[in-house]
């Protein structure tokens, strides 16, 4: 894969998200929540693409850490009260974030590797 797509997968997208995410957190309550489902949803699939459990963790935490810290900084720089469930303070769904998607970026790995294994497996005695 290329470097500026692996950029923009880790990083890009997990920094549009938050932005998006967090100037909804501003308006109105439900297009924040959806906006955090769409943005974990979209993530998933990232920890599919490692080979490694440790890539995929590391993958999920950067994109989590980076995701949080756009919306932190979009509710901050808007200079309004968040209308949504964000820790108070603020700076806490960091690393709550960063955990969060860690895991889910293992579990999606996890998960990609058992159906790859039964697949070579089931190949294998076809074979």
């Amino acid at each position: 894969m290329r470097t500026g797509r692996q950029i923009w997968e880790a990083a890009g997208g997990a920094v549009v998200a938050g932005i998006v995410t967090g100037y909804l957190g501003t308006l109105v309550w439900w297009a924040y929540i959806l906006a955090i489902v769409v943005s974990f949803v979209g993530g998933l699939p990232a920890g599919t693409q490692h080979v490694t459990k440790r890539g995929a963790a590391l993958r999920g935490a950067v994109a989590g850490g980076v995701w949080s810290v756009a919306l932190a900084l979009t509710i901050q720089i808007s200079g309004r009260d968040s209308v949504g469930a964000v820790s108070e303070p603020l700076v806490l769904i960091i690393p709550i974030s960063i955990v969060v998607t860690a895991i889910a970026s293992v579990t999606t790995w996890s998960v990609a590797r058992r159906r790859r294994t039964s697949h070579l497996a089931s190949d294998a005695s076809m074979a």
